[in-house]
């Protein structure tokens, strides 16, 4: 075997688990943050149309590429509603308030997004926390893998702790299909030109932002989470609610 076939080799083989750790949507990208890579899922490209993409992420959910394992999604199939982001813009009843130092974060941008379960039109900029903001997408393998571990977390300290999520760059019927199939348990917005990209400096999903009381982002967490444990530490440390 010749170098050049053994450098190529080796090369594809340090590529997938960049692919793994984020779905990136086009060369118009973001600048993607240090140490973390991502690019679209193997049989996607940047032409893709939004229905393409969500047919080729479909197809691959059904036939996960070897390898990659994930956890039971509880729900799944079940066909649960799809809820709706009234209230979403309001405070958060019985949730502490955590001041912001005048340096400490950034804003949510002022861009108003449809809610996938209906109702009015959500303002980023309008949301506070504490609030846990999830970037996803239909056709994004990886936003499936940690899913489960959001779900835990969510159980165990929703009541405390907002969880809202983002879908993006993909077709209603798609991200709708997928929040009733899996059984998702808090709103999401519809973002289909991908406008949040710039502002929240997202390279693709998954994308996890946390936002305090104030409505700044204290934290931004690129990839999936690899264990419900993984987002409660992060929650706590961030959000100090555990």
């Amino acid at each position: 075997m010749s170098r050049v076939r053994i450098a190529a080799l080796l090369a594809a083989a340090l590529t997938v688990p960049l692919l793994l750790t984020a779905c990136s949507g086009g060369d118009d990208d973001p600048v993607v943050p240090s140490g973390m890579s991502g690019g679209m899922p193997s049989g996607m490209t940047s032409e893709m149309t939004q229905a393409e993409a969500a047919e080729e992420g479909a197809s691959l959910l059904a036939s996960p590429r070897p390898g990659l394992t994930t956890p039971p999604l509880t729900g799944g199939g079940a066909g649960g509603p799809i809820l709706t982001c009234t209230g979403l813009d309001s405070p958060l009843a019985g949730a502490a308030e955590v001041s912001s130092r005048d340096d400490e974060g950034r804003t949510l941008p002022n861009l108003t997004l449809d809610c996938l379960g209906g109702g009015e039109a959500v303002t980023l900029g309008e949301l506070r926390g504490p609030l846990v903001l999830n970037v996803w997408a239909s056709w994004c393998l990886p936003c499936r893998a940690e899913l489960p571990f959001l779900t835990a977390a969510h159980e165990a300290l929703g009541e405390r702790v907002r969880f809202a999520g983002i879908a993006l760059t993909d077709s209603d019927g798609p991200s709708r299909d997928w929040l009733s199939f899996h059984g998702v348990d808090w709103p999401s917005l519809a973002d289909h030109q991908g406008a949040v990209r710039g502002p929240l400096r997202i390279p693709g999903p998954p994308v996890t932002l946390f936002v305090n009381s104030d409505g700044r982002i204290v934290e931004v967490h690129y990839g999936a989470f690899t264990s419900a444990r993984q987002v409660q530490d992060a929650i706590a440390e961030h959000l100090g609610i555990s």
